[in-house]
């Protein structure tokens, strides 16, 4: 018997419209390149949806997606006068458009947040370990953003950088007034997101390392709070954060 018998015609069939022309202006809309061609589709049935493979051009530069194309029932009956007055296309059209992207933004986001703690917080218990075992290691290290020439005595630092002002004898802890019973790190010294680089998997790679030096585990992570967190990320992720740093840097080591 034919797996077909419970499908109505419109099921079996690509509408109409759904041809060459609409495919090419719904890729349109998607990628806002509007020199962007169809050159050639393939519709099958799937069960109440359609598979559709369609190959297009933009610029001259050949691409090809396959898709899949829900439709309203069109043939008179059951089917569609059960389906004409509900909002199940509606609800999962805003899905689509909505709420989805706002979720695949909200988790990229901490994705690349957690990767970029994890690339520093497992180099720096490699450093912890390090300077426990071979204490001079790092003594060419020393030199943090405070001992640049004059750079404490700017008009940007004094205005802008106050709070940081405040951190300088936190940040040269290490150099000025060790303590025995702190955690000491390689620092990077300038952890913001221009000195970072992310691949489509979010992974992360650190860039420029010239203020980077040895000084407490809170130094970095201070200065992330403010330069990678925006101020809702502070209040609802900050403390999720932490406990993910600092378990991996226990786990690290």
């Amino acid at each position: 018997m034919s797996d077909n018998i419970n499908y109505n015609a419109d099921e079996l069939e690509a509408p109409s419209w759904l041809d060459e022309q609409f495919l090419q202006d719904a890729l349109v809309k998607h990628f806002k390149e509007p020199s962007l061609i169809v050159t050639d589709s393939e519709i099958s049935p799937a069960s109440v949806m359609f598979r559709v493979h369609v190959e297009y051009s933009i610029q001259k530069r050949k691409f090809s997606k396959s898709l899949i194309i829900k439709t309203m029932p069109e043939a008179e009956g059951h089917k569609k006068e059960f389906l004409a007055d509900s909002k199940i296309f509606p609800t999962e059209i805003a899905m689509f458009t909505q709420v989805l992207p706002k979720f695949r933004a909200i988790l990229r986001e901490a994705d690349e947040l957690r990767s970029v703690l994890g690339k520093l917080v497992k180099w720096q218990a490699v450093s912890f370990k390090l300077l426990k075992d071979q204490p001079g290691i790092f003594d060419e290290l020393q030199f943090d953003l405070t001992t640049i020439p004059n750079f404490l005595e700017q008009d940007f630092t004094k205005d802008a950088l106050s709070n940081f002002i405040n951190m300088i004898n936190v940040i040269r802890e290490y150099r000025e007034n060790r303590q025995a019973n702190a955690y000491y790190v390689l620092c990077y010294g300038d952890f913001h997101i221009r000195n970072m680089m992310f691949n489509k998997d979010s992974d992360c790679m650190l860039l420029d390392f010239q203020l980077s030096y040895i000084g407490s585990i809170a130094n970095d992570l201070h200065y992330a709070k403010y330069m990678l967190l925006s101020p809702n990320d502070r209040k609802d992720s900050c403390d999720a954060l932490l406990y993910y740093y600092f378990d991996t840097f226990v786990r690290t080591l």
